[in-house]
């Protein structure tokens, strides 16, 4: 019998439409990770079930579950790399919860994650078998609850961050203060999980260094929050007015140092929103990396305006390989709309700089942004082929999604006049501020970025291309029709 038991709920591809989201990230669940160690810290006796990792179909995760006979189950809506984007469904982890309170109906459940801190009665509507729900960043809220076990309803009724269910009701406690002081989270305990099998490195990690399933992986977390102010993003789980904390050089060396020689990790991707925003921090934990003779291979997400050429030399030097910025459009139109705050001209000269010294440059790209037109689609491949950067092909469809909790749903619903939720948010992904999607098929798209592709390595128009352009010329035509009839009956 143990006292607690964490699973990280496994993640099924999803789409609606145009949107999709896949699921190729198989990363330490660091959120469910930190909140075991600090269980663990106070002597209780805990096990974590990476489900998605291990691909566990629900059933088989609750008869894990019921072999395990725990006072307390904690299992969360999205894994820690999708507290920024998380799937807009919570179809798993309310089929897992039934499972669940099947078998062991008398067993508190407890879930975390970012659909309860933007839609708490969202979330308790979906899953109202749950117990308790927890709203931010859950660590702190975790350790209370566990120094408060065996819960009971008056306990539960005086700790902050949580809603609970009552009578079929969801009662709200009030919320719990953002954490200040990172370095009061502990160093996970990694020895909760199988580091061996997390890898092959995913489609976030394309840095020349970072290639291939023979370098032992970890994502690891140095920050939280971000002070841009992007339409799109959604930040509820790491801020609300706090906009940026970060741990200390000490805390985030003794982590990678324990990753480096105890679990003989070669690659690290720091999950940062933003790891670049304070320089005197970069500089000084690289200096350290170097000074402890840490060998490892790491990478991170940074914007294009918080690098410089000292920062990034200083970085190369100290293991860095690779640096994801949020690109998302070669349109300074397109970029102003989204309130991205950066110029083109700052974006080629970050991207300059970390080509000089060898960082990899990779592009996180969105479609159909406020202000998007085929112009402006055109723009991001000439901006591509101007600075070097790789166009892919097919040119990936990624769309930027109205969560709840960001501008984008406001937009959203002041032009469609209707409640944006996580059940409909997909509906109107990439249609917000722009009909780019009702004037362009996919295929255009896709022939445009064939085109450009070519330009960019030099090559011929080949039988390809031409594919492509004759598909393209057959979908116009088998659609003027439709076109006609449509602008008749407007008239």
């Amino acid at each position: 019998m143990i006292d607690i038991l964490l699973i990280n709920t496994r993640q099924i591809d999803f789409q609606r439409g145009l949107f999709a989201m896949g699921n190729s990230r198989k990363n330490q669940p660091l959120g469910l990770l930190l909140c075991a160690t600090r269980l663990k810290d106070q002597s209780k006796k805990i096990k974590l079930i990476d489900a998605n990792l291990r691909q566990l179909t629900h059933s088989e995760t609750a008869k894990l579950a019921q072999k395990e006979k725990p006072n307390l189950i904690i299992l969360n809506t999205a894994a820690l790399d999708r507290w920024e984007c998380p799937l807009p469904t919570i179809k798993e982890p309310a089929t897992l919860v039934k499972e669940l309170k099947k078998i062991l109906p008398k067993v508190k459940i407890i879930l975390i994650g970012p659909h309860i801190t933007a839609s708490p009665d969202w979330v308790f509507k979906k899953i109202p078998q749950a117990d308790i729900f927890i709203k931010g960043e859950p660590e702190l809220t975790i350790e209370e609850i566990g120094q408060n076990i065996p819960l009971d309803t008056k306990k539960i009724k005086t700790i902050k961050g949580i809603c609970f269910r009552e009578n079929k009701k969801l009662i709200h406690n009030p919320d719990r203060p953002y954490l200040n002081d990172l370095d009061k989270l502990p160093i996970p305990d990694y020895n909760l999980l199988s580091m061996k099998d997390y890898g092959p490195l995913s489609d976030h990690f394309n840095g020349p260094k970072l290639i291939g399933d023979d370098h032992p992986f970890s994502i690891m977390l140095s920050s939280r929050g971000c002070p841009g102010l992007c339409v799109f993003c959604f930040k509820k789980m790491y801020q609300d007015k706090k906009t940026y904390r970060f741990r200390s050089t000490e805390s985030a060396i003794k982590e990678m140092a324990l990753l480096s020689q105890k679990h003989g990790i070669k690659a690290i991707y720091f999950q940062d929103l933003s790891f670049c925003i304070v320089e005197k921090r970069v500089i000084e934990l690289c200096q350290q990396i170097v000074k402890k003779k840490i060998k490892i291979n790491w990478g991170c997400e940074a914007r294009f305006d918080s690098i410089n050429e000292k920062m990034i030399k200083t970085m190369k030097q100290a293991g860095c390989s690779f640096i994801n910025f949020g690109f998302e459009s070669g349109s300074q139109k397109v970029l102003n709309l989204s309130k991205k705050n950066i110029s083109i001209e700052t974006i080629e000269k970050a991207i300059a700089i970390c080509q000089k010294h060898q960082v990899a440059v990779g592009c996180f790209k969105l479609l159909g942004l406020p202000g998007e037109t085929k112009e402006t689609f055109i723009d991001t491949l000439k901006f591509m082929i101007k600075n070097k950067i790789n166009i892919p092909y097919p040119f990936p469809i990624n769309l930027a999604l109205p969560y709840p909790g960001t501008p984008l749903q406001t937009m959203a619903e002041k032009q469609f006049g209707i409640k944006v939720t996580y059940d409909n948010a997909p509906d109107f992904a990439g249609r917000i501020g722009t009909d780019f999607f009702e004037k362009i098929s996919l295929k255009e798209i896709q022939l445009l970025t064939f085109k450009y592709k070519l330009k960019q390595e030099g090559r011929p128009k080949n039988k390809h291309y031409f594919k492509l352009l004759f598909l393209t010329s057959i979908e116009k035509l088998t659609c003027l029709p439709k076109t006609l009839v449509a602008s008749f009956s407007k008239r």
